[in-house]
């Protein structure tokens, strides 16, 4: 095949094809790290205990240990949690455009409620999407496919996430487009601060990563 017989689906597959190999192996290296950062947390716990025996639990080293102990158990946590987010993701079918996320966000705010929708640029949600209630890990899943979308799919209008609480407020609703597009997976995080001292919670735009998946 020459240059010139390349054409731009030959390049965008060969791009989807190198991206899900790298998403393949992070998913193996954190797997492998998960597991290297729990030996080394079970290994510090145990150096914690015969110190904390002869030192006392205050001493510096002890205290140091504490310290490094959980952090390695903080590391093996969140490559854990990653690991189970990629392997929830969904697949995506050609005829179809989705959106998961993860909203994190105080306890006292999630509890209240919060529910997630695609709003235009001028603030108008997006009816046909309808509203999205995060699960208990904060996860959720917007997806358009078939007929009812066609005009969504075809006329990929500019769309932001919005987060709303149970009394109304928005705590986002700008940041980068989405552009629904067949057979996209789109991916978004929003961290929603803790209230602080005469101001509410607050939200901190959400993270975009798009691809293309496979076949």
């Amino acid at each position: 095949m020459s240059i010139r017989d390349i054409t731009q689906e030959d390049v965008d597959q060969v791009g989807v094809t190198l991206l899900q190999r790298a998403e393949d192996d992070r998913t193996v290296y954190l797997r492998d790290g998960m597991a290297a950062a729990r030996r080394e947390a079970e290994a510090l716990r145990q150096e914690h205990t015969r110190f904390r025996d002869r030192l006392g639990a205050e001493h510096p080293k002890v205290r140091a240990l504490e310290a490094t102990a959980n952090g390695s158990e903080a590391i093996a946590r969140w490559a854990e949690e990653t690991v189970g987010r990629t392997e929830r993701r969904p697949e995506v079918r050609g005829d179809e455009w989705v959106v998961t996320g993860r909203v994190a966000a105080p306890r006292e705010v999630a509890e209240a409620g919060l529910t997630v929708e695609l709003a235009d640029r001028d603030g108008r949600v997006v009816e046909q999407l309808g509203k999205v209630t995060p699960d208990a890990r904060g996860e959720f899943v917007v997806s358009a496919r078939g007929e009812e979308f066609r005009d969504l799919l075809t006329t990929h209008p500019d769309l932001f996430l919005r987060v709303t609480d149970a009394e109304g407020k928005t705590f986002v609703a700008a940041g980068t487009p989405l552009r629904p597009e067949p057979g996209r997976l789109d991916h978004l995080e929003v961290t929603i601060e803790a209230e602080e001292p005469g101001r509410g919670p607050s939200a901190a735009p959400g993270r975009r990563r798009g691809r293309r998946p496979p076949g």
